[in-house]
């Protein structure tokens, strides 16, 4: 990863923020109850959040960046101090982000192999003359499976739907069985699993963005309240419902199986408890105010995000940065004046070379630029890897007359020779 991408990592990280605030922002002052609506609403951010370098426009990168001269990994700086280079910066980036989405993705692929384990050690649930029913009136075919190892049911698959109950599900009351079937069957015909495993990539890909995970359990609690609403359309057994919402929620938590949709997580139980139990009808006209409320504010974030942190694309010539002239020529060559030094910083002994009364000369083949510094060092004919090193140190700080070809300044390769002597 280049410097100019992490830096276009880091903008793009902004303006999810930006536009995630400021759309979360409007749909808390608008205080909307309608789940299709919100549901509609946070995927369609989720969308835009993805999309967006691809709908805003790129500034062509003009301004010269610092040079900087590099020895081994690290930017030699005034007072001799290694400091990490912003290569080695992004080097160091890339690899944790890299990192952290193998490991999100590991945690997912552990958690299909979980519910593979789960699948083979259920049972299939007794023929319940409710299950049958239910299947038949919303054309969906799916196993029913009782196990241990789950206290709430979960849902998943995509050509083989499986759904996996708990072994409480058995002692329930009918009209509560009922219920659960009904909510399970109905994200099976919605599909949802396919979208829930798209989410957890999604959130394995921005696992370092909170403003995405926030985002994702917004999308997951109104999809879940869609399903309540259908649910209870459906059924008309709304106090049922909520008593097996509430049963399930009192169970003892095991780990969650993040491939498969839960059918109660207690981080959503408070506000999809409170829709059932306070269902306030929308009018057409107020739906449609809304959803144009929320267009604007969709809007309103973008030009926020674009306008806090703008992307960066490299020049047309493909440089990146204004550079140097590339050409290099030798103090050798007629018509090229040498460059001369003009303010110099002698070498310090290391201590090992002290102790061991090393002394000698260390030559160190560099380019002088036209900014007057050393570039590109590298050591030609070696004394001691200590001094050596500081002997690059050194140059570094030496600040030089650059050379010139024609009377314009340009590069010009040089040697230098550093002797160290002691008193």
């Amino acid at each position: 990863m280049s410097t100019l991408q992490l830096a276009n990592l880091a903008a793009y990280g902004v303006q999810i923020g930006v536009l995630v605030a400021v759309a979360g922002g409007a749909a808390a002052l608008l205080r909307l109850r309608q789940p299709k609506l919100m549901l509609a609403f946070w995927r369609l951010l989720l969308l835009l959040c993805l999309l967006f370098p691809l709908l805003q426009p790129w500034q062509t990168l003009t301004t010269t960046l610092p040079q900087q001269t590099v020895w081994g990994s690290a930017v030699i700086d005034a007072r001799g101090v290694a400091s990490p280079s912003p290569g080695s910066i992004a080097s160091v980036a890339a690899a944790v982000l890299l990192g952290g989405i193998l490991l999100r993705f590991a945690w997912l692929a552990m958690g299909l192999w979980r519910l593979r384990r789960c699948t083979h050690a259920a049972i299939p649930a007794p023929p319940l003359e409710s299950l049958t029913f239910l299947q038949e009136g919303l054309n969906i075919s799916a196993r029913f499976l009782v196990t241990d190892s789950v206290t709430g049911p979960v849902t998943f698959g995509l050509r083989s739907p499986t759904i996996l109950l708990p072994a409480l599900f058995l002692e329930m009351d009918t009209r509560q069985q009922e219920t659960i079937a009904c909510h399970e069957l109905l994200h099976v015909k919605r599909h949802d699993w396919r979208s829930h495993l798209l989410e957890e990539c999604v959130r394995g890909v921005f696992w370092f963005h909170p403003a995405i995970w926030w985002l994702l359990e917004k999308i997951q609690l109104t999809r879940e309240q869609v399903v309540d609403e259908q649910v209870i359309h459906r059924t008309h057994q709304r106090r049922a419902y909520l008593e097996a919402l509430l049963e399930m929620a009192r169970q003892r938590a095991l780990p969650f199986l993040p491939p498969a949709t839960a059918f109660v997580r207690k981080a959503h139980l408070r506000a999809r408890v409170a829709a059932i139990t306070e269902e306030v009808p929308m009018s057409r006209l107020r739906s449609r105010l809304s959803a144009i409320s929320l267009a604007c504010a969709l809007a309103v974030g973008g030009l926020g995000a674009v306008w806090s942190c703008s992307l960066q694309s490299p020049p047309e010539d493909g440089g990146g940065v204004q550079s140097q002239p590339q050409e290099i020529y030798s103090a050798h060559e007629e018509g090229v004046k040498s460059p001369r030094v003009i303010t110099k910083v002698e070498p310090e002994y290391t201590e090992g070379a002290r102790t061991a009364k090393l002394q000698g000369k260390a030559v160190v083949a560099l380019e002088v630029w036209p900014d007057g510094k050393a570039h590109n060092l590298r050591v030609s004919e070696s004394l001691d890897p200590g001094l050596d090193a500081r002997a690059i140190e050194a140059i570094e700080q030496w600040r030089f007359e650059p050379g010139e070809k024609d009377g314009q300044p340009v590069k010009v390769k040089a040697n230098v020779e550093v002797t160290f002597r002691l008193l």
